[in-house]
């Protein structure tokens, strides 16, 4: 006996908790990508945008190696991506969770790319900031709470602002001076939030 396409789905929708505002969208596809394949999806997505810029030659980007992901104009960058949680009723604010920041990486810089149902965007900072605003916060550890050392970190992103730390994709080739956000411990900071949203 042979199962049909349509029941497989509706069962798989039976299932999987999916948000509706991602059908028929532009990036539907990368929403129900396994976790592992959606990284590499805005890895390529974020390499892609740097070249298309004009910010970078395609021939400076490389492969990584295992405290960081990929060699680009000879900086060590990370990358980190998130899709969009679901906003539920009203009119809430977007939030992005962005995970497995690891302080014993050696990068020079992380990407960090946020994608909605109808657009992408793209942000980065430099190590730096990461260490001043994020690695520097117990509260902001990952597993095991803000009393276990295992030095990998997590932080939301809420609203339509970054935070002041995250630099603009085009901005890829500007100077940039360390951002430091008071603070990141219980409170909630323009753009950041340290443990889980409450219902705006």
């Amino acid at each position: 006996m042979s199962i049909v396409p349509q029941h497989t789905m509706d069962t798989i929708l039976a299932v999987v908790e999916y948000d509706k505002s991602w059908e028929g969208s532009p990036n539907e596809l990368v929403k129900i990508l396994p976790t592992g394949t959606k990284g590499k999806v805005g890895s390529e997505i974020a390499k892609r945008e740097l070249v298309r810029l004009g910010l970078v030659e395609e021939d400076d980007i490389g492969p990584g190696a295992s405290a960081y992901d990929a060699l680009i104009d000879g900086r060590k960058v990370e990358f980190k991506m998130s899709t969009v949680w679901k906003r539920g009723k009203g009119n809430k604010p977007k939030k992005f969770k962005f995970q497995q920041l690891r302080d014993f990486h050696t990068f020079d810089r992380c990407i960090f790319v946020a994608i909605c149902p109808g657009e992408t965007k793209i942000w980065w900072a430099t190590r730096a900031d990461l260490d001043e605003n994020v690695f520097s916060s117990d509260n902001l550890r990952q597993h095991g709470g803000k009393d276990e050392k295992s030095g990998t970190y997590w932080f939301w992103v809420i609203g339509e602002e970054p935070p002041e730390w995250f630099q603009e994709i085009e901005e890829w080739n500007t100077p940039v001076a360390v951002h430091s956000v008071s603070h990141l411990t219980d409170a909630t900071v323009p753009g950041v939030n340290d443990s889980l949203p409450p219902e705006l």
